[in-house]
């Protein structure tokens, strides 16, 4: 049982562990009062925090059965009443609009995924992460209702200039970065350098950092 933010979750090692990016993501989006998609919800914590501050309904979405099925899970464990369904990003919505998408496909790359322990084997990862993130830029707007918002997680350890391209593409100019936030590297990145240093880094006082992300394009 893993606790995280204001709820306790059931995990296993075969799932994503939510982790720093996910607190920050899931805290700087205002629930109240919103009907929420939870995009690459894992195991529930982002969409089960929004439902225990105020959302007005939220469905979550992965494409891992493992997620999928824990995610149900710790809906029931936090007696929230959160939809969970299995799908390929928006594969499985029919006609659903929302006031908020919260997208938590992050756009690693999978040389990166591989080094970490952030995203174990049965969590599918494709070669250039990115490619999951635009297609969910690109689509939001279907899914969103007139002045809705599209938040996403982005990790230095992706393609930043075509995700900004499919935001220009989508929102034109009312979109922006809300916050970054530089993160210290763990010893896995460290320990494979020369593969975390083809991305973009910062070095201070001989340490190491990549940076999070937060984007958010209004509808």
């Amino acid at each position: 049982m893993l606790k995280f933010l204001d709820m306790e979750l059931a995990i296993d090692d075969e799932c994503f562990q939510p982790n720093t990016v996910t607190k920050l993501f899931a805290q700087n989006i205002d629930p109240v009062g919103k009907t929420i998609l939870d995009l690459g919800c894992g195991v529930g914590a982002v969409g089960i925090h929004f439902m225990k501050n105020g959302a007005d309904g939220c469905i979550g979405l992965d494409i891992y059965d493992g997620h999928v099925k824990y995610a149900k899970n710790n809906t029931e464990l936090n007696d929230v009443k959160m939809q969970v369904l299995q799908s390929d990003i928006y594969s499985n919505l029919t006609d659903q609009k929302f006031d908020i998408i919260a997208s938590d496909i992050s756009g690693c790359a999978k040389e990166i995924a591989d080094i970490t322990t952030w995203f174990p084997k049965n969590v599918p990862t494709p070669e250039n992460g990115w490619e999951l993130t635009v297609a969910a830029i690109k689509d939001s707007k279907k899914y969103l209702n007139t002045g809705g918002e599209f938040y996403s997680a982005v990790l230095s350890f992706s393609d930043r200039d075509k995700i900004d391209e499919a935001f220009n593409e989508t929102y034109g100019d009312d979109w922006e970065i809300l916050f970054e936030k530089q993160i210290v590297f763990s010893k896995e990145l460290y320990d494979n350098k020369e593969i975390a240093c083809k991305y973009p880094v910062v070095e201070k006082r001989n340490r190491l950092f990549w940076t999070f992300y937060m984007y958010k394009g209004n509808a």
